[in-house]
């Protein structure tokens, strides 16, 4: 079994420092049933979360097991994500809808981002003057638009599957939640960023907040649902906690 260095006590919100061979652990401690393991944008951080009173030994034993599965998922991060903020500048990459694509950005006196399929990339259309934040937005305007067009097209298709009413959605940028659900008007929210990842992944929260119609908290009965109308929804969520798009 590989070794780990005394980890490091910090604040509890900041987690506990463990050091296994090559690779540095966040550890998190909660009230809940079952370890999970995150690797985290721009730099690769690795967080686990165990249940409060799991042991170190146990705790070691289990990031052990998945070091192979850590080293791999951390450098395709590292490789595919800048190590300091985007820029919006030419050669960048960039996920949509669960790829990286390079970002191609030519100047003009009009302002346009749009995917270029024959290329394989984002197009970014701006003014040399333009700022890091203006170019940001014009992305950003476009992600909005694709987000909507496929929430457009799965939204109804699931309401009909699940015998809902057509509730109204709105998209918008979150810091803590992919989703949330507003039974009391009729209404869903989607994350923004969804539109980085994977169409089964923008499907499972769009899903999950739904159900939400039909049960209001995360109960066995919100769970056998989720089993009943989406089988693998268990594999989508676990993608989404370890912050992989494809």
């Amino acid at each position: 079994m590989p070794k780990s260095t005394p980890a490091h006590k910090t604040n509890s919100s900041k987690g506990e420092l463990i050091l296994i061979e090559d690779v540095r652990v966040l550890l998190f401690r909660k009230s809940i049933r079952h370890s999970y393991i995150g690797i985290h944008p721009p730099h690769g951080e690795v967080r686990v979360t165990c249940p409060a009173r799991t042991s170190r030994a146990e705790v070691v034993a289990f990031i052990s097991e998945k070091l192979s599965w850590i080293r791999k998922h951390k450098y395709s991060l590292q490789r595919i994500l800048p190590e300091t903020p985007f820029k919006f500048q030419n050669g960048e990459r960039h996920f949509y809808f669960g790829k990286a694509h390079t970002l191609n950005v030519f100047l003009g006196n009009h302002r346009l981002a749009y995917f270029h399929p024959e290329t394989d990339s984002i197009r970014l259309v701006c003014r040399e003057a333009d700022s890091t934040e203006r170019r940001a937005a014009v992305v950003y305007k476009m992600y909005f638009s694709k987000l909507k067009e496929v929430l457009t097209i799965l939204l109804p298709k699931w309401c009909t599957r699940l015998g809902l009413p057509l509730p109204q959605f709105q998209i918008r940028s979150m810091k803590s939640r992919w989703g949330s659900c507003h039974t009391n008007r009729n209404k869903i929210v989607m994350n923004l960023e969804l539109v980085k990842y994977d169409l089964s992944l923008i499907e499972y929260v769009l899903v999950h907040e739904l159900v939400h119609f039909k049960a209001p908290n995360h109960g066995p009965n919100f769970k056998q649902l989720m089993t009943e109308y989406l089988p693998d929804w268990k594999v989508r969520l676990d993608s989404l906690k370890r912050g992989i798009k494809s």
